[in-house]
Formats: structure tokens, sequence, C-alpha cells
């Protein structure tokens, strides 16, 4: 199925989790996935980001890496180890993208090493976006 209906990105029926503690930030990627007809939870650290994807499947993590409290990189280590146990599957096929202002080749080699499947630069350029979750989202149920 095509992801671009019209002109527009067409993600429909994919839920993803926005977490970003930024208001500014946050109100901006969730109108640009709103745009892209995403559903979007949104939380505002690693911690909440935990509770949330045990309490909900999604079908990525969008992760900020610099937040107060539980970090982006500790979030994703720790929604990676529940996929240790038995019933953990979800959490070690989870799409989890960095979203972050931090470009440098390290940065990303740390998202990486932390369980993270891919890197967004901030600020967020929508073709980027797109073609990130093109990558990692299953084709839209129709």
């Amino acid at each position: 199925m095509e992801k671009i209906r019209h002109g527009i990105c067409d993600f429909r029926g994919a839920r993803l989790l926005l977490v970003e503690d930024n208001e500014i930030n946050r109100e901006f990627a969730t109108e640009l996935l709103h745009r892209m007809n995403t559903q979007v939870d949104c939380a505002v650290n690693g911690q909440e980001a935990l509770a949330l994807v045990q309490a909900r499947n999604y079908d990525a993590v969008l992760m900020d890496i610099h937040m107060p409290g539980m970090d982006g990189l500790e979030a994703s280590r720790r929604i990676r180890a529940l996929g240790e146990r038995a019933s953990g599957e979800r959490f070690r096929t989870l799409p989890i993208i960095a979203m972050t202002a931090l470009a440098m080749a390290r940065d990303e080699q740390q998202s990486l090493a932390a369980g993270m499947n891919d890197h967004i630069g901030k600020p967020v350029r929508p073709e980027l976006l797109f073609s990130t979750l093109l990558k990692w989202l299953d084709p839209p149920v129709a």
C-alpha cells in the first residue's frame, strides 16, 4: 500500500510514542506526525516512556537523548532489556529512533549501542522524518 496519498505522507494506523522533554519540540514533532496520519502518545522523559511501552503496543518510539531524570539512552537500554523476558519479543523488535540535536558520529554510535535503530537530527526535517519512518514502519492497514 502506498504511504503517500494525495501529496500527504500517510502512515494511517501507526501508533508512535514521542519522548521529548522540550514542549516546543514536542508540539512541532506531534504536529508533523499527525500530518502523516499517525496516532501519537507523548512522554517527557525516559521513565514515562518505559512505563508507556509496557502499557501499550507501539509501532515505533521517537526518543530524545538528553532529558531530565532517565535519559533516552538509558530508557532504550531498559526497553531492550524487557526483550529478555519470556514474552518480550515486541521489546526486542520495537524500532527506537533517536531524535537529537547531537549530530556527531560518536553520538549516533552511542544511540545504536544503547539499542536504538536509527538517528534523526534536530531540528527535525519533515522529509527526513518521513523517510526514516518509511524504513521502520510496516505498511498501513487499509
